[in-house]
């Protein structure tokens, strides 16, 4: 009887646990509905990890790189999380190095004289104050108070948690230790290596004798004091790793796979080791099973971007990190390893897009190779899956993709040798057409209809041409149009349109192109895009910013909401008010108006790469796209709007509310916060309108709202003391 109602418990928990896991799948998919920018790709990240170690104590593994980004799991990679700019650093800072103490107590180094350190585990950062604008490699903390940094021919050391340093004058990175006293640096570039036996009061170079002429370290790992290895290439640049029993005292060849170079080698114990390295035409991995003596080449993908570091669980599961966030795993201690498959990364950089309806996008720009090939990838489900469908035809960049019907598109570029395409099926497929002019170097295309178009570029005779027949014969534009390099076109009808010129000046026709005058003069200033948004209201943005309101004859400068002089890459307006434009080279990547463009505000955009080019359907959901092949998709124009709540509203406590999701009633449970029950509970939508307001009696310990009224979706609630919100929460309204 006890056994048959302890199953009968059992069983009704498991239920209970079941639908509570159900409201918070569903709860987290509402959720990400609402996020103001949600990744595409790729996935987890951009940005090239530098550096990846596993926190004292728990369960969480850190990877930290470029575009002052932390990469953390606490499954081995199953999922991964980021967290974008630590300590409010900049973006465009470079963290090279990661090493915690303990399960708190942390640190991270990289450009800039970048020092950063944790107390939390890694949740929140400090800036630690350095003098300088270095680039610091390496960091190494034996306690809160006692460690080491090393930078470009200096190693510092700090004995009193970072407040005084002394500095020792040696040339090398690599920094690790064995023991609280004995430690190296390996990769010095030289013959001889650096080791400490007094917690690096001192370092005394330790030269490698070898028959190996001219032989350069570029990597060091030592086991323990006896066992160690060394990699490094000779006078013909041909790779070797030597190998140490005796403390460095001798050293001896090991046979190797065939490799060019080495970047890192990583032991997670005596005998089990890795060196992580290349050829000339691919990245490889190698495995030791007994401390160095001999290797064995891995089992892993192709890919041309380097791999940098690993790290291994105790269950054999292993992540290796590299360029432009690629992730390895492997399931069985390094012999086979696979590629993380939500990593697309297709493009190195995304230059251009032409959205064909609310499903169909074409984007173009740059792949990732040594060359700028040219590259065109297409969806049909609003961007959040691509396939290829140009690459590789020959060296130029796609800078302008033009669709004048849905199924006949038009796209160029200008590197190297010049190159029109065009594709006849909505942008799946690509052909190169005709054009008389070889030096010619297109960079912008428009076409009024499938027939009829302009090709606007530099050369040293014309700047347009025109074709009649959709592309098979063009002729140059002789009438008014000068040799200067053509940024872009925007034309309000069939007829009249206007086109900006590399040196600022403002070009007008009223006959389709084919004759031109001079409408205005901006200046000497570089421009990227030209947008007008009704007959009479335009922009030209580029390194200023203007705006017409009289179809060009004047222009007037407009402030961008953001300090300093910046290119301003891209611009879109889906409806007459509301506008973006995306920026490069600056903290803030992304401005918004809403008034037209009269005024301009930054809005934040969760990624460590720039936007270049900005696309909307509607006045809600669009792309934003750039370096780095990335792609995020808005449903909430980039921002969710709570005007009356504060910044860190998730900082507040959580707020007790039942049942989740609901279609009537809502229970609160009221909390006593600062010595006073609250006073209200609010509930505003995600416009941060507020929706409903209900006093609380005092002592109250809970309260019931009907909310039955309000439509379907999500709703913010707070409690509110003396104006102030105390905890705050999110209600789930059904039909």
């Amino acid at each position: 009887m006890f056994k048959a109602q302890e199953i009968s418990i059992k069983t009704s928990s498991m239920k209970k646990l079941l639908c509570i896991t159900i409201i918070v799948l569903s709860v987290i998919h509402l959720f990400a509905q609402n996020e103001p920018w949600i990744r595409i790709s790729p996935k987890p990240i951009e940005s090239s990890l530098k550096d990846i170690t596993q926190i004292p104590g728990t369960n969480r593994v850190m990877a930290i790189g470029s575009g002052a980004s932390i990469l953390y799991t606490d499954d081995m990679g199953t999922n991964w999380h980021v967290m974008y700019q630590p300590a409010e650093v900049s973006r465009f800072i470079t963290f090279n190095a990661i090493h915690f103490v303990n399960s708190n107590i942390g640190y991270m180094v990289g450009s800039k004289s970048t020092m950063l350190k944790t107390e939390d585990g890694g949740i929140n950062w400090l800036a630690i104050t350095l003098s300088g604008n270095h680039n610091i490699y390496d960091v190494f903390f034996h306690d809160e108070l006692h460690g080491s940094i090393i930078r470009n021919g200096y190693v510092f050391k700090t004995t009193d948690g970072c407040l005084a340093w002394d500095s020792i004058a040696i040339s090398g990175s690599g920094l690790q230790y064995i023991n609280d006293t004995i430690g190296y640096i390996g990769n010095t570039n030289n013959q001889f290596y650096y080791k400490t036996i007094d917690a690096g009061n001192t370092w005394n170079p330790i030269t490698v004798v070898t028959s190996l002429t001219n032989f350069k370290i570029e990597a060091t790992n030592f086991q323990n004091e006896l066992e160690g290895s060394v990699s490094g290439s000779d006078v013909n640049n041909y790779s070797y790793i030597l190998k140490t029993n005796d403390g460095g005292i001798t050293w001896n060849e090991v046979i190797i796979p065939n490799l060019t170079w080495y970047n890192d080698f990583y032991f997670y114990n005596a005998d089990t080791g890795f060196a992580i390295g290349a050829t000339f035409y691919k990245n490889v991995i190698i495995k030791t099973n007994d401390g160095g003596n001999s290797w064995t080449e891995s089992t892993m993908p192709y890919t041309s971007w380097w791999m940098q570091d690993m790290i291994f669980s105790d269950q054999g599961v292993g992540i290796c990190i590299g360029d432009h966030g690629q992730i390895l795993k492997s399931d069985n201690w390094g012999d086979d390893w696979v590629t993380n498959d939500n990593h697309q990364l297709i493009l190195r950089e995304i230059k251009t897009k032409a959205i064909i309806d609310d499903n169909t996008i074409i984007i173009g720009g740059d792949m990732f190779n040594g060359d700028i090939q040219g590259t065109i990838y297409r969806s049909d489900d609003g961007g959040d899956n691509w396939e290829h469908s140009l690459g590789g035809n020959g060296t130029f960049g796609i800078t302008c993709i033009c669709f004048p019907s849905s199924e006949i598109g038009y796209a160029c570029g200008p590197y190297s040798v010049g190159r029109l395409l065009k594709s006849t099926n909505g942008g799946i497929s690509w052909f190169e057409i005709y054009f008389p002019d070889y030096y010619f170097k297109p960079r912008v295309v428009y076409f009024f209809n499938d027939q009829v178009g302009l090709v606007g570029g530099e050369d040293d005779d014309f700047g347009c041409y025109k074709t009649i027949d959709g592309g098979t014969t063009w002729h140059e534009i002789t009438g008014g149009f000068p040799p200067n390099y053509v940024i872009d076109f925007a034309f309000v009808d069939d007829s009249t349109g206007l086109a900006v010129l590399d040196d600022g000046g403002i070009l007008k026709t009223t006959d389709q192109g084919e004759n031109w005058e001079i409408y205005y003069e901006l200046g000497f200033d570089s421009f990227n895009k030209m947008k007008f948004i009704t007959d009479s209201i335009g922009f030209v943005v580029g390194f200023k910013f203007y705006k017409t309101i009289d179809a060009g004859q004047s222009w007037y400068e407009v402030g961008q909401g953001y300090g300093g002089f910046y290119d301003n890459m891209d611009i879109d307006f889906p409806t007459n008010q509301i506008g973006y434009v995306t920026i490069e080279k600056h903290e803030t990547t992304i401005i918004k108006t809403i008034d037209c463009g009269e005024t301009w505000f930054p809005i934040d955009f969760p990624c460590t790469a720039t936007v270049t080019t900005i696309g909307f359907f509607n006045e809600n959901e669009g792309l934003a796209m750039g370096s780095g092949g990335i792609i995020f998709k808005t449903y909430t124009g980039g921002i969710v709007d709570i005007p009356e709540f504060p910044a860190n509203i998730e900082d507040n406590n959580k707020l007790l509310c039942y049942p989740v999701p609901t279609s009537n009633l809502i229970n609160v449970e009221v909390e006593y916060e600062n010595q006073t029950y609250p006073e209200k509970v609010i509930i505003y939508n995600y416009s941060g309108k507020k929706v409903i307001d209900k006093e609380i009696l005092p002592n109250q310990k809970s309260i019931q709202i009907n909310i039955s009224g309000l439509k379907s979706g999500i709703y913010l609630i707070a409690t509110l003391s003396n104006g102030n919100i105390i905890r705050t929460g999110k209600v789930i309204k059904t039909d």
